[in-house]
């Protein structure tokens, strides 16, 4: 489905780093066009994640808070974390 979207040698990131030399736009809109042919939920979680640069545990109960409580933002629990820091996870405008 996403093909080659790793640039590491192009921006010349290490492969250590955080993002790995992800082209955000090419990766967004390879899922957003994915999701408008099948309407996955996988797809939105995956859209959730790339733009809060989360985990996708914090993605998934950041989407399952939203549709509880109404809202497009809302704050989760950081994973691996044992100081109960907490991140924002915010419904991108492509979703709304």
């Amino acid at each position: 489905m996403l093909g080659n979207v790793f640039n590491w040698e192009e921006s010349g990131k290490s492969n250590k780093s955080w993002d790995l030399g992800l082209d955000f736009d090419k990766i967004l809109y390879k899922i957003l066009d994915n999701y408008h042919e099948k309407e996955d939920c996988r797809d939105l979680l995956l859209i959730i994640q790339l733009a809060n640069g989360s985990r996708i545990g914090e993605a998934i109960e950041g989407l399952f808070k939203m549709a509880y409580e109404n809202k497009s933002e809302v704050s989760v629990k950081v994973e691996k974390r044992h100081d109960n820091a907490e991140r924002l996870i915010v419904l991108p405008r492509v979703l709304t």
